[in-house]
């Protein structure tokens, strides 16, 4: 490792062969194979040193880059959608969009991430009136709108607000 933060890994031993005894003279070239493993040992040494110290491998689980299905709305089922349709929230990376179904109508904005910390922009709304989903759509987006933060555990994302959990989602 780079000696910085790490305890030393143990290394298998480098063996060099050289087939004869004579120095190495300027123009000489290593064997492919030998100048292969040199290769692979210096990018495997780089790739170690850029590594921050103490990266235990994949990143941590975030709502962003999935499509999500309420489950649960201020502790309770929710209730049905529109043709019996869930809502949805779903979270880009990019360019930090906001979109899903509400009930009835679909919802696109913007969004706000800054480590656990989640705050959505105004949200536009298509407006269908529907029989069923407005007090689904009504509900949703009430909460929506006083999301704070967020986590995930056991594959289930959690939007909190400043009382707690206010909706919880299953990945679709």
């Amino acid at each position: 490792a780079c000696g910085i933060g790490h305890a030393p890994r143990p290394r298998a031993p480098l063996a060099v062969h050289r087939p004869s005894l004579r120095p190495v003279a300027a123009g000489d070239l290593l064997p492919p194979r030998t100048a292969m493993l040199m290769v692979s040992a210096l990018v495997a040494l780089l790739v170690e040193c850029r590594r921050p110290a103490g990266d235990a491998g994949p990143p941590a689980p975030t709502p962003a880059g999935s499509e999500w299905t309420l489950v649960q709305l201020r502790g309770q089922a929710p209730p049905p959608g529109a043709a019996a349709r869930p809502a949805t929230l779903a979270l880009t990376e990019v360019d930090h969009r906001v979109t899903g179904f509400a009930g009835c109508n679909r919802i696109a904005g913007s969004y706000e991430m800054a480590g656990d910390s989640l705050h959505f922009g105004p949200l536009i709304m298509t407006r269908m009136a529907c029989a069923d989903g407005m007090d689904l759509e009504r509900e949703y987006s009430t909460a929506l709108g006083a999301v704070q933060a967020w986590r995930i555990a056991d594959g289930r994302m959690e939007l909190l607000g400043a009382d707690g959990v206010l909706a919880a989602f299953e990945r679709r």
